[in-house]
């Protein structure tokens, strides 16, 4: 029996226990039964919930590092990793992708045992600024067949200061009909070391978001890139680019701001990031990406936070387009396909776009 209501509803998983410092699977067949009740479910996006009981002894247990309650977060596809990033960089997506349509849980104050509940959003639409927000969803069939979702808890001493006494995760979905057979889009967001000024890091599609982040371990809080005042990149087309120039532009182009938000405070540095009425096909398609930056020296523990569209699995873009294989997919194509939100024929793209870009069937 298949849903009526094409908006969607959400599902909910069993809640799991925290234990300290441990790494666990979350058990996706709470979306098993998503394929009865809708013909071609999407994934909106995947929140995750944690809620517990904190103590503070002689610090607050800020709203900036309540983040760090999820260890490490992976999310795998049938491409492989598609997030592979610690709560704290996970909030600086969900900050930069949804802006003030996020926001830190309030702050426990000195001294004091208090529950708290931090969410986080695995992004599966795009941001609103895009053209079309729904290319992205996440496809279910994919998620249950091929995906595998892995936490690592908090220690028990979350932050300096910080201790949990106890908790519970859970994961929400909210599932919706696709509108039509489509080939959705894949983004991939990770981190990776950035320990020096100037070098270069593997990007392998086209590169939709980038920027540093340096937390203090074991805590608190962060270490600022103010001082850090320009970044060079000829793959970005960037020449001595202010970093306050930067700010004043993401500034502009997000949806609201709140004062927590790293990108905006100079926290860190909104080195790239999507403006209003992005389109995909227009994204810097890059190997690798060199980047070089000016100020000070680098913060320890930093790491550049990418966002990067990349090839989808074949597989499983033929079953959503209501094919057995890959090579009847792209013979009804070329015969008549477009891609996803304009007239554009599927078989006048580039080759690798073709791989990237929502696809859909003519008169579908």
């Amino acid at each position: 029996m298949h849903a009526v209501n094409r908006n969607g509803r959400p599902y909910t998983s069993r809640q799991i226990p925290w234990i300290a410092n441990s790494p666990f699977p979350v058990d996706l067949s709470f979306l098993d039964t998503a394929l009865e009740d809708f013909h071609s479910p999407v994934v909106d996006h995947l929140k995750l919930e944690f809620t517990g009981s904190i103590t503070t002894v002689g610090v607050s247990f800020l709203s900036e590092d309540q983040a760090r309650v999820y260890q490490q977060i992976f999310l795998k596809d049938g491409m492989g990793e598609r997030i592979d990033l610690r709560g704290t960089e996970l909030r600086a997506v969900n900050f930069m992708l949804f802006g003030s349509g996020y926001e830190d849980p309030a702050a426990i104050g000195v001294g004091v045992t208090a529950n708290t509940t931090v969410w986080l959003t695995i992004p599966g639409e795009h941001p609103y600024k895009m053209r079309r927000r729904t290319d992205g969803a996440i496809s279910v069939r994919e998620l249950i067949e091929k995906g595998e979702l892995r936490l690592r808890s908090a220690a028990a001493v979350v932050v300096t200061g910080c201790t949990i006494n106890s908790g519970n995760y859970r994961m929400h979905a909210y599932i919706r009909e696709r509108i039509g057979p489509q080939a959705q889009s894949r983004m991939r967001w990770k981190s990776d070391a950035l320990t020096l000024l100037e070098d270069t890091y593997a990007i392998g599609g086209q590169l939709f978001a980038a920027w540093p982040l340096a937390q203090v371990d074991p805590g608190p809080g962060y270490t600022s890139w103010l001082g850090m005042t320009e970044v060079d990149s000829m793959d970005l087309g960037y020449s001595d680019t202010l970093n306050t120039y930067l700010q004043e532009v993401y500034r502009a182009e997000s949806r609201g701001i709140f004062a927590t938000d790293q990108l905006e405070s100079g926290v860190s540095f909104p080195t790239y990031f999507p403006r209003y009425g992005q389109s995909l096909a227009d994204l810097p398609n890059l190997r690798t990406l060199k980047l070089r930056y000016s100020g000070i020296a680098v913060p320890a523990n930093s790491r550049l936070i990418t966002g990067v569209l990349t090839d989808r699995d074949a597989e499983i873009a033929a079953k959503d387009l209501g094919f057995e294989s890959p090579g009847a997919a792209a013979v009804a194509l070329a015969r008549g396909g477009h891609i996803a939100g304009t007239a554009a024929p599927w078989k006048d793209a580039d080759a690798i776009l073709r791989g990237r870009l929502p696809v859909a069937l003519n008169g579908k």
